[in-house]
């Protein structure tokens, strides 16, 4: 039983499971439903999920932002992608993914996460060509970010939007 609004949410509709491994390897620009033109934000944003999160925590806001022509719902992508293999021919800017840094069973600590978070943030970099991201950070995800600003610095990311994030 979860215990914060998100989770609740989602017990409450529950939406069928896709593959964890599920990133589009070619990018086709498509319109947005709504807005009936292509995604618009200015950079890529990754979501990270909180202590033994589940990557469908931010589906559904992933799927608002791309209803709404802000960002393409490019998937899942875990610290060992490589651009080469999840986006050879490259995304635009405008795209969201997830990224998967826990090892089921093996707590690591926030400052090996944060390792972690910088060798996606350097995929997705390399994927859309932006020169900094846009995280959005669940709870432990948020821990992971800052840990991440205060080793790596902020030439990396644009903003960081914490959730439930314990800073005290």
């Amino acid at each position: 039983m979860c215990s914060n609004a998100v989770c609740k949410v989602k017990e409450e509709q529950p939406k069928p499971k896709q593959p964890v491994s599920s990133v589009k390897s070619e990018y086709t620009p498509k319109p947005s439903s709504k807005k009936g033109k292509t995604f618009s934000a200015d950079y890529p944003i990754i979501f990270l999920h909180g202590w033994h999160g589940d990557l469908d925590v931010f589906a559904e806001m992933q799927d608002n932002l791309a209803e709404e022509g802000m960002a393409d719902d490019m998937g899942d992508i875990y610290s060992s992608s490589l651009a080469s293999s999840i986006c050879p021919k490259g995304w635009p800017s405008a795209v969201s993914v997830n990224f998967e840094y826990y090892d089921q069973g093996q707590d690591k600590g926030i400052e090996f996460y944060a390792d972690k978070l910088s060798g996606a943030i350097k995929t997705l970099k390399e994927c859309t060509k932006a020169k900094k991201v846009n995280i959005i950070a669940l709870s432990m995800g948020g821990l992971i970010a800052r840990t991440y600003m205060l080793k790596y610095g902020s030439d990396s990311v644009n903003k960081i939007i914490m959730l439930e994030t314990p800073n005290y």
